[in-house]
């Protein structure tokens, strides 16, 4: 599959062979990578909701920072690990795996039903502590088989039978009002104010929150030069979070063609309803989708599948997550791919 190579001011830039820009009416922006750097709250909050959940079921587990990241990256990469709250679940298994089975069986004799997330975390108090060191290269192997089908290709290569009881005490699934994983992730994350706008609980764990680390990634000046197109947001993110860090920028976005899909869990990426749903709601005839994940791409392709004239922009530098994010891009026929979200003016007014 060929790419025409742009030189630009912002970098190069490339448009798959075949690809039109021509009518483009609308943009539909993801957030986290694109618009906004994240690295040092989600990627962070990742790691530090592990790091507690560990310390108070586990003991003391010992692995490196950069192995969690890698795996992180390997399942956001996979194409079905859009939502953190899924990649740490998996982390958080690989460890239970790895406990002894004298752990597993007082864990499997543990009882937890019926109390809240808080509750459950004291009641893991009396469980036996290990100190455990954990291999990299395991864990990367562990999570080498996630794909798009997100937990199912995790889960299908597991054998423990005591998987299912750790499974129901994180409950991460019923959100922060019975889920233990969610509800410590979203207090580090959010902070207490905001955990508590959000969700309306009131926090008991009482950290700051990391979203006050959150960057702006796209200049206001980019935002004024696309104001001609019709602009629309479309990411896994809350409303409350995505409003917190772009600040007055929302003001860019139309209302009508904003999607959070925390608050509306209905339709997640990859599922290309969620991105059907915004194109009807504009009623435009052609439009991009600008993202930074495999599955931004495979949403935008499978609309695509659906009927709709849309287009998938990749940003594919300038975090350092995003090594081999270009080749990836390309091995799966991304319609354009650019450095950062600030270069897409000029490639519009190019080749647009």
């Amino acid at each position: 599959m060929g790419y025409r190579r742009l030189k630009l001011r912002g970098g190069y830039s490339y448009l798959r062979e075949g690809a039109s820009l021509e009518g483009v009416e609308a943009l539909i922006f993801d957030v986290d990578g694109v618009l906004i750097d994240s690295s040092s709250s989600y990627d962070m909050a990742v790691l530090k909701t592990y790091e507690y959940l560990c310390s108070r079921l586990f003991g003391r587990i010992k692995i490196g920072k950069d192995a969690l990241l890698k795996a992180l990256y390997r399942l956001r990469d996979s194409g079905g690990f859009n939502c953190d709250w899924d990649s740490l679940y998996v982390m958080l298994l690989f460890t239970f795996q790895r406990m002894p089975l004298s752990y597993k069986e007082e864990f499997f004799r543990l009882e937890f039903e019926g109390l809240d997330p808080y509750e459950r975390l004291s009641a893991a108090s009396d469980l036996p502590k290990f100190e455990v060191e954990l291999l990299e290269e395991e864990l990367l192997e562990f999570v080498e088989n996630a794909d798009s089908r997100g937990l199912r290709s995790i889960e299908e290569k597991m054998k423990d039978r005591y998987l299912k009881r750790f499974r129901d005490f994180l409950d991460y699934r019923s959100g922060v009002w019975h889920g233990l994983l969610p509800y410590v992730f979203d207090e580090i994350y959010y902070g207490r104010e905001l955990f508590e706008e959000q969700h309306d609980v009131k926090p008991r764990l009482g950290f700051e929150g990391l979203i006050r680390f959150e960057r702006l990634l796209v200049e206001r000046e980019t935002l004024d030069r696309l104001s001609r197109f019709r602009l629309g947001l479309l990411t896994g993110r809350s409303r409350v979070g995505t409003y917190r860090t772009l600040g007055e920028l929302v003001g860019y976005f139309e209302e009508a063609a904003q999607a959070f899909s925390e608050d509306e869990p209905r339709f997640k990426k990859p599922d290309p309803r969620i991105l059907a749903l915004q194109l009807k709601r504009l009623k435009v005839n052609k439009a991009i989708y600008v993202g930074d994940s495999m599955e931004d791409l495979l949403m935008v392709n499978g609309a695509r599948g659906m009927g709709f004239d849309v287009l998938f922009a990749g940003v594919y530098e300038g975090l350092g997550y995003r090594d081999g994010r270009l080749e990836l891009f390309m091995e799966n026929g991304a319609d354009l791919l650019i450095p950062d979200v600030n270069s897409l003016p000029e490639v519009l007014k190019v080749v647009g």
